[in-house]
């Protein structure tokens, strides 16, 4: 996705124990709609670093449309102008979230929480800038979905004499509600949850309760009782993003950005439910196909 920046007015030296950057002026076409043929922009103001390394500053939106996440990353330089080599691997992310059209909003870190950096940078900046992340910022769009396998349908619903299940994928995961219809409690063993997503790459998952810090420890299996509704959320475990060390973690959008999406159209994501009885386990596999996409 072409993205140009406005580097006239780089360097900005702050006062003492500040340091700050000119309004960087992000242009994009149409809100990175594809086909678009007029522009827009992000505009990011004010940005400064604060001695305590928070982090300040606000982003226009002039787009044409809502952006439910725009991300930057922060940028520094010395005195001389030159790069600050800084591990922004997991540090230095900046964030604003659900910001509207002419709308103006503080960065944040990635939980809302005000913006700030982990590590000290090895050289004091003496100007800082925030890069565009176009493969980690997307707008508002919309996904169609239909249920594929047991049956097809329309509805991400399924129901037989024994399970009735709904779905609802959104960017954190795949939500949904199973009702178990039969006489016999059911164990759900997560461990054996299996996800399979649009690439056709298994994943082990990690359900709703676990914090994010704990993603790799077993977890315990849910009982579902006869007559019982059961409600949670799977997300795959491996697209967990963090450090332990600053026990700092966030979620990877569990459906493509929408920048991306209609490449995947028509690609289905899987997952797999063992449901055991004392007696027996039934492994529950439901398909869901993206229909459309809409931005």
């Amino acid at each position: 996705m072409p993205i140009s920046i406005d580097r006239r007015s780089i360097v900005m030296a702050g006062p003492a124990g500040l340091v700050a950057f000119k309004s960087v002026l992000l242009g994009t076409p149409q809100g990175n709609a594809p086909g678009a043929a007029s522009g827009g922009r992000l505009t990011v103001r004010n940005l400064r670093l604060a001695d305590d390394l928070t982090i300040h500053g606000s982003v226009t939106n002039s787009t044409d449309r809502r952006w439910r996440w725009a991300s930057f990353i922060l940028r520094m330089r010395d005195s001389a102008g030159k790069p600050i080599v800084h591990d922004d691997g997991f540090d230095g992310h900046l964030y604003v979230r659900n910001i509207g059209l002419k709308e103006t909003k503080p960065v944040t870190n990635a939980t809302g929480a005000p913006a700030k950096l982990l590590l000290r940078p090895a050289v004091k900046p003496a100007a800082v800038a925030a890069e565009f992340q176009p493969e980690r910022s997307y707008f508002d769009s919309s996904y169609v979905f239909a249920l594929e396998v047991p049956r097809r349908a329309q509805a991400l619903s399924y129901q037989d004499e024994t399970i009735a299940v709904q779905f609802k994928p959104d960017k954190d995961g795949l939500s949904f509600t199973m009702t178990n219809l039969s006489r016999e409690s059911w164990l759900l063993d997560w461990e054996r949850v299996v996800y399979v997503d649009l690439d056709g790459i298994k994943h082990r998952i990690i359900h709703q309760e676990v914090p994010l810090g704990r993603k790799d420890e077993k977890q315990k299996p849910a009982a579902i009782n006869a007559g019982a509704k059961f409600t949670s959320r799977v997300y795959p475990a491996d697209m967990v993003a963090g450090s332990r060390i600053f026990e700092d973690w966030r979620l990877n959008p569990f459906l493509p950005l929408t920048q991306y999406a209609p490449a995947y159209r028509w690609r289905t994501f899987s997952v797999m439910f063992p449901l055991e009885t004392p007696t027996q386990t039934t492994g529950y596999f439901f398909s869901i196909r993206i229909e459309d996409v809409k931005v």
